[in-house]
């Protein structure tokens, strides 16, 4: 008997001392498992915060960079930002300077996520009104409920052309923007000494257009045209000439951001064969230009326009 209890015992006590050994090792576990997440819980939230953070930055490049060979006679001012864990929304105003008056033309919102992607939210197509031979059709901005340029290409294929020069007559006294689409392609030098006299230039438009056929029947609406901005320093290390073209589609190329793809199609385009293009390869084939309404009438008749589109008007100042 007494050699069966003592086995008995001995049993007792090893299954003691498992059981001991299992809540030692499962407190241990725990304890590691709550230092763990403390330590990788705050790594990994500041992780992510980083990257919303490159994220946004990035947004806001792309946006600054592409803008640079897009949309005419147009600027974002400021930022609300609306940030979260995740991501956030970015809101910025837009605006047109004529002739040293501003005029508001809507908001933009964008939202952005950690994963270094954005889109715009608010995104409204121009609606159109007026004429139902869609080549002067007339169409306007969403917000502001002022025409949108429109630019015609100079091999393009149109029914008809708008020439809204005799529009002014009902605008005395103010400022406008009108986008001057040519019968071919001029260089900057020459379009300066064509424009009459009190008309000034902000804005040109290049040819990047592959594909003569999406030119049929429709011209093209502001926001879906490229070009850059006429004035000197916009675009960095630029003069206002073709030469800053170049440099913004060189520029956006080597951020390697969302418009990549874009900004290669577009330097092949200009290239050509060649192994780089130059500015003789940026033909410039419309113009923004803003002026007084009384001055802009006198662009009339003037043989090198195919078209004058009314653009936003604004009292003058």
């Amino acid at each position: 008997m007494e050699k069966n209890d003592e086995i008995v015992l001995d049993d007792q006590k090893v299954n003691n001392m498992v059981k001991k050994a299992k809540r030692k090792t499962l407190i241990k576990q725990v304890l590691i498992s709550i230092i763990v997440t403390l330590i990788l819980v705050p790594v990994i939230l500041i992780g992510i915060l980083q990257l919303t953070y490159r994220g946004a930055d990035n947004m806001s490049r792309d946006i600054g960079m592409v803008d640079q060979i897009t949309r005419p006679n147009y600027k974002l001012l400021g930022d609300v930002t609306r940030r979260n864990l995740f991501g956030g929304e970015v809101e910025y105003d837009a605006y047109k300077i004529i002739e040293g008056t501003p005029i508001l033309w809507g908001k933009e919102v964008y939202e952005y996520s950690f994963r270094n992607s954005f889109s715009r939210i608010d995104d409204r197509n121009p609606f159109e009104f007026g004429e139902e031979d869609a080549s002067t059709r007339h169409f306007y901005h969403g917000d502001t409920l002022q025409r949108e340029m429109q630019f015609y290409h100079p091999k393009g294929k149109y029914t008809g052309y708008l020439n809204d020069v005799s529009l002014l007559e009902g605008h005395p006294d103010k400022v406008a923007e009108m986008a001057i689409s040519f019968n071919k392609s001029y260089t900057v030098q020459d379009i300066k000494k064509m424009l009459p006299d009190q008309i000034t230039p902000v804005w040109y438009w290049v040819d990047t257009n592959e594909n003569l056929k999406n030119l049929e029947d429709m011209p093209e609406v502001a926001h879906y045209v490229y070009g850059f901005d006429a004035e000197p320093g916009y675009i960095e290390y630029g003069d206002g000439t073709e030469k800053d073209f170049i440099l913004a589609v060189e520029s956006g190329m080597k951020m390697k951001g969302k418009y990549k793809n874009e900004y290669k199609r577009i330097y092949d385009f200009l290239r050509k064969e060649k192994k780089e293009p130059s500015p003789d390869d940026v033909k410039v084939i419309g113009v923004v230009v803003t002026g007084t309404t009384e001055n802009l009438k006198n662009l009339s008749d003037q043989p090198y326009a195919k078209a004058i589109v009314l653009g936003a008007v604004v009292d003058r100042k």
